[in-house]
């Protein structure tokens, strides 16, 4: 099982679609764009999480060290955050939106919040093998991709 680290959970397509040219980004989103610009180049870093997420279901857009994938099945989400808050969760921490079934309580971006959790971890199967991806802060600004 490869592990590779996620640096920063954004939506590097949308952001890109959105601002192609960069320069008006708003200020809230500026550090996310540089992410996926960076990702975009580099081809690692950053994965696309929808904001419904379950076992069973596909997340496109996925960037990472060896090449972007189309199309990846969640097999198992689990997250030391959900019980307390943290990522996945709206209302400044108070109330988890992903839930032990891995079904989200809402629609809502996990990325305002991605700094209060411990960790996470989402588990893929890539053309039979399995692989395993999880966020750690203490990677959070790694230039390298923390991988």
């Amino acid at each position: 099982m490869a592990k590779i680290y996620i640096t920063a959970i954004i939506n590097t397509k949308v952001l890109l679609d959105d601002y192609p040219q960069g320069g008006e980004v708003p200020d809230h989103l500026i550090s996310m764009y540089d992410t996926a610009r960076r990702t975009k180049e580099n081809g690692y870093g950053t994965a696309q999480l929808t904001t419904k997420v379950s076992p069973g279901d596909h997340i496109v857009n996925i960037a990472m060290s060896t090449e972007p994938l189309d199309r990846i099945q969640i097999i198992d989400i689990q997250s030391e955050a959900t019980k307390k808050g943290g990522l996945f969760s709206k209302n400044g921490g108070k109330k988890p939106n992903l839930q032990d079934d891995g079904t989200w309580l809402s629609k809502v971006s996990p990325i305002s919040s991605a700094g209060a959790a411990d960790k996470y971890t989402v588990r893929f199967t890539i053309n039979g093998s399995e692989i395993e991806y999880f966020w750690d802060p203490k990677y959070e600004d790694d230039e390298e991709g923390g991988i």
